[in-house]
């Protein structure tokens, strides 16, 4: 098993293929399924970053496996067409040397940028938490809630589909805007609740 990383950036795509490519606490609980099961256990671990400027997947497999979990993330984003050419690569110590780079802001588009930094604390809190099966969310979960209160249901959703563990300030939250949803529109509604039924565990 070895470090990993592959991703894509302002210096290697356009701004329509970075809008397109994006690993976030949003998407990367089911990524992290869906590359379990295409991978096995030549994947270890692994976590996303994505800014308006870069998407990176950063993670710990069998030597060379980064090239296949690329192919897979692509599939499982539905961003088949974005060529290869457009992603860079690296491995043990000059991946551990890009990271470090791209955490204090060297390889930024604005040098010395220091937003990435909590990015990286936020991607690796996920990515621990996906290491436990935890359903957690970056930031404060009512704030979360009042700017979308179907991500009230997309975290039952997971918990349901992936048989996890919710966080317990994020039930206290769920409780306390679950009147939200009342001001969502009947058809998205419809619609997020037949997705909450759509897996094994429901």
């Amino acid at each position: 098993m070895e470090l990993q990383l592959f991703g894509i950036n302002h210096r290697t795509s356009n701004v329509s293929e970075r809008e397109k490519f994006i690993v976030n606490d949003n998407n990367q609980i089911l990524l992290k399924k869906h590359l379990n099961e295409k991978s096995g256990d030549e994947l270890d671990s692994f976590f996303g970053l994505s800014t308006c400027n870069r998407t990176e997947v950063y993670l710990i497999g069998k030597k060379g496996i980064a090239k296949s979990v690329l192919q897979e993330t692509k599939l499982f984003l539905r961003t088949a067409n974005i060529p290869d050419g457009s992603f860079y690569f690296f491995d043990n110590q000059n991946a551990l040397v890009h990271m470090a780079k791209v955490a204090s802001g060297i390889d930024s588009q604005i040098l010395g940028e220091q937003e990435i930094l909590g990015q990286f604390k936020n991607a690796i809190q996920v990515a621990k938490d996906l290491k436990i099966l935890k359903i957690n969310m970056i930031g404060n979960p009512s704030e979360r809630f009042e700017e979308d209160p179907v991500r009230m249901i997309r975290a039952v959703r997971f918990q349901a589909k992936l048989n996890a563990k919710i966080e317990p300030k994020l039930i206290k939250a769920i409780k306390k805007k679950s009147h939200l949803l009342a001001n969502i529109p009947p058809a998205r509604l419809y619609e997020e609740v037949i997705k909450l039924f759509h897996n094994e565990n429901s």
